[in-house]
């Protein structure tokens, strides 16, 4: 126990002697492989700006600063900026000569001190011809925005980081399942005839925890094109004390530990009265050997096919017209995630943010959770003066 103590106080103990010594030197060799790369100012250790173009910010700066992004996140960035390139290839007669090329034989792209607004609004027309949605395009150039930002925080831009305005648009539709929907949506399950062991029971065990927790698919079960921790039996927790470290609550049930893919947030969800009974019917129908608690195979086509027959079962429309993306947009299992959202807020106001493991209520209620219950139930209940209520007899 002293020498965990000696340890961990080690650093203050030594805090003079430390700042006294003189930094290691860089190797001779590390040295020369960094003066060899053209990202790099010859006479100091910073990168250069006047060779850097968006993709090397991304790489060099972006997703250098953050190892813990996930990796669908960097996939999607790095996919945002390799359109951004190909733009560039098919503009490439009429760009400016203050370019440096990426690919001497097709490819030149401009650095990223040179990108102005106009840049960025080309690009959105260029993804809206290339038949993306408005939300894509906007996606895209909304990328490209924050990694020249990330640049210009660093000081590797001499100008403002270009950004245009966001459109005035409609709010996006937050699409969730009434109470009556979702009661039907469960009882419709009795259509399913995938996977093999039990379908009726493991597709009525995915909507209770889904809409109970907010799992995102991935969270849950393995996906065909999805990256994920999907739920396993090492995350199932047997009642008593939260397993969460330094936790003191106590559920005579059990606990679920999710820890997010899209984030990397751990969470500790005790186990409600229908969860509970669902982790034990998985629990019985499942190998020894298997680890994952929804052990489905990856057939992502057989999975969707089996959800649109319960929407249509249930008499739930499998698409509705979504204003603000101006597109059909079509009720994926993801709707249970808003589902979860907005039924947990109606009833306990703050409480959909903790389940989604939103960092403010902004964000749950901008995408996910829809107010307008909320708003009818707490009207009723809002006190008046009394001398309104005259209005009554008129």
């Amino acid at each position: 126990m002293a020498h965990d103590f000696n340890r961990a106080i080690l650093p203050f103990r030594n805090r003079e002697t430390t700042q006294t010594n003189p930094e290691p030197t860089r190797s001779d060799d590390a040295r020369a492989r960094q003066l060899a790369d053209p990202l790099f100012a010859d006479d100091s250790e910073k990168l250069d700006p006047n060779a850097m173009t968006v993709e090397d910010c991304l790489e060099r700066i972006v997703l250098a600063d953050n190892n813990d992004r996930a990796k669908g996140t960097v996939r999607d960035l790095r996919r945002y900026v390799r359109n951004w390139n190909q733009f560039w290839e098919e503009r490439a007669e009429r760009v400016s000569p203050n370019t440096r090329t990426i690919n001497p034989r097709v490819r030149v792209v401009p650095l990223a001190d040179c990108v102005l607004p106009c840049h960025l609004r080309w690009f959105q027309d260029w993804m809206s011809s290339n038949g993306f949605s408005a939300t894509k395009s906007r996606k895209h150039s909304a990328a490209i925005e924050h990694i020249l930002r990330s640049a210009g925080n660093a000081s590797l831009l001499t100008r403002t980081p270009p950004k245009i305005a966001k459109p005035d648009l409609p709010p996006p539709a937050k699409l969730y399942l009434s109470e009556d929907q979702l009661s039907r949506a469960f009882a419709a399950a009795t259509v399913v005839d995938w996977p093999t062991v039990e379908p009726i029971r493991q597709w009525q065990s995915r909507i209770v925890l889904a809409s109970t927790y907010g799992f995102r698919v991935q969270e849950l079960i393995r996906g065909e094109r999805t990256e994920g921790d999907p739920l396993t039996w090492a995350n199932v927790y047997p009642a008593g004390k939260t397993p969460a470290p330094f936790g003191h609550a106590v559920c005579d049930r059990g606990w679920l530990h999710l820890r997010q893919h899209k984030t990397g947030k751990q969470f500790y969800f005790p186990l409600t009265v229908h969860a509970a009974a669902v982790m034990r019917f998985l629990r019985s129908i499942r190998a020894d050997e298997c680890d994952e608690v929804f052990d489905w195979s990856v057939n992502g086509r057989a999975k969707g096919r089996q959800w649109r027959a319960i929407l249509e079962s249930a008499g739930i429309e499998r698409s509705l017209y979504d204003p603000g993306q101006s597109r059909i947009v079509p009720l994926v299992p993801k709707i249970l995630r808003a589902t979860c959202a907005t039924r947990s807020n109606d009833q306990f106001l703050g409480l959909g943010e903790l389940l989604l493991g939103h960092a403010s209520c902004a964000t749950t209620d901008k995408y996910y959770s829809s107010t307008e219950n909320r708003l009818v139930d707490n009207l009723e209940r809002l006190r008046m003066p009394s001398a309104f209520d005259s209005v009554l007899d008129w």
